[in-house]
């Protein structure tokens, strides 16, 4: 059984720290032979979730140890801390549902765990913040798939010896053909596909099985830098530098964009302060909680100014009105559009406005030029005084400036410039 156990942990594509999984196949290793007994009575437990603590209108979502889609029946016996996606699933939704919970608090201490149904979990913790404020508290690790989750909440305070990162994917195929060699023994896979039956022990893994596998832990680590990069709101190349498998300290972490604060939000209460031996109780420090969720909001506040200004330069008091209104740049983008669309609307009538009092002026001046002519050919004087007398006159009535007021008019006159000028 045990033997079923490691080699299940290493075919599972992680997204966690390498030395927690190489902790955890050691743990498998070295446990005592599984009875039927056990077996039965571990995978027959109640497996349903209940909703997260709240305390003071403070949704707490613990999420610790290795995570999993389904945490197996074997943890619990050896005593392997865990949390199931679905279960962080269930109670995020539960809290946004919840009238009485004013925000989201996710307490994380995690080495990550399967790359199978962290995404989904890490969709609906960045959902959720549409509806309320969700904050990460990183106490001492948030690896990999647990910074995945991380990642996803507006923001994330970490004490300062807490590691950060390890953003990345891997899986274990062991070729373990030479040992089959060695042993005289020749396994033979019957396949349909080049790729199908690469894991079988004893079969060799040619290059081309190696490169098929390495584009899939390629296009699943893309989704993590993807989903981190959305979360913290940073360009996927930023997080493509970060994507070293490499974690780092608070401190390191912050400077690289990747939480937002480093102090504590725990604090440790005495069960009875007469009984020196007795274990602390270690929980969330609600206030702290709350002041980090005060001046995240600020920061996001400003943070959402600088984007609309950014987003609408030149645009002081449009951007003043959707930042009074709480508008995101994209919903300030929609009714831009509507404005810019309304300005256009405005130009066109005001130019085919303009297009009829040219077409009148032009109609005036045939006429004044048809009735006299004759007068006009003998005194270049009236042309001349013609000729102002209709620009004075267009600017006057279409308030505009007497340069723009002559070419308007030489354009609907060109006879009467034609005299004007020919009279200096």
């Amino acid at each position: 059984m045990n033997d079923a156990i490691i080699a299940e942990l290493q075919k599972t594509v992680w997204a966690m720290d390498p030395k927690y999984l190489d902790s955890l196949v050691r743990q498998a290793a070295a446990a005592k032979p599984i009875g039927a007994q056990s077996i039965i009575e571990l995978t027959g437990k109640d497996k349903s979730f209940g909703p997260a603590e709240k305390r003071d209108g403070v949704a707490i979502i613990p999420i610790r140890g290795v995570l999993s889609k389904s945490v197996p029946w074997w943890y619990e016996l050896m005593e392997i801390e865990a949390t199931a996606y679905p279960q962080i699933t269930y109670q995020v939704e539960d809290a946004v549902r919840d009238p009485d919970v004013s925000q989201i608090h996710l307490h994380i201490d995690s080495p990550g765990g399967t790359v199978a149904g962290g995404l989904e979990v890490a969709d609906v913790i960045y959902a959720a913040r549409k509806s309320k404020p969700v904050h990460a508290y990183v106490e001492d690790l948030a690896a990999s798939g647990a910074y995945w989750l991380a990642s996803q909440s507006d923001t994330i305070t970490a004490n300062a010896n807490a590691r950060i990162g390890s953003i990345g994917v891997f899986t274990v195929y062991t070729d373990a053909s030479g040992m089959a060699d060695d042993l005289g023994l020749k396994v033979h896979v019957i396949r349909s596909g080049e790729h199908k039956g690469v894991h079988i022990p004893g079969v060799k893994i040619t290059d081309e099985q190696l490169a098929a596998l390495q584009e899939q832990v390629d296009d699943l680590a893309n989704n993590f830098i993807k989903a981190v990069a959305r979360g913290r709101g940073l360009l996927s190349s930023d997080i493509k530098v970060l994507a070293t498998g490499q974690c780092w300290i608070a401190a390191k972490a912050k400077s690289r964009g990747l939480i937002d604060n480093i102090g504590s939000i725990i604090q440790t209460k005495r069960k009875d302060s007469n009984m020196s031996t007795e274990k602390n109780e270690v929980e969330v420090d609600v206030e702290a909680l709350q002041k980090v969720a005060s001046e995240s909001a600020v920061k996001g506040e400003r943070e959402r100014f600088t984007a609309l200004q950014t987003a609408f330069p030149g645009e002081s008091e449009f951007v003043s009105k959707h930042f009074a209104a709480g508008s995101t740049v994209d919903v300030a983008k929609i009714d831009y559009v509507k404005v810019v669309e309304a300005k256009l609307e405005a130009s066109q009538k005001v130019n085919a406005e303009l297009r009829a009092q040219l077409a009148t002026v032009t109609v005036a001046s045939n006429k004044v030029e048809g009735a006299d002519a004759v007068t006009q050919e003998g005194d270049p004087s009236i042309g001349k005084a013609d000729f102002m007398t209709l620009v004075h006159e267009y600017a006057a009535e279409n308030k505009v400036s007497a340069a723009d007021a002559v070419r308007a008019v030489r354009l609907s006159d060109p006879e009467s410039h034609k005299t004007y000028v020919g009279s200096n």
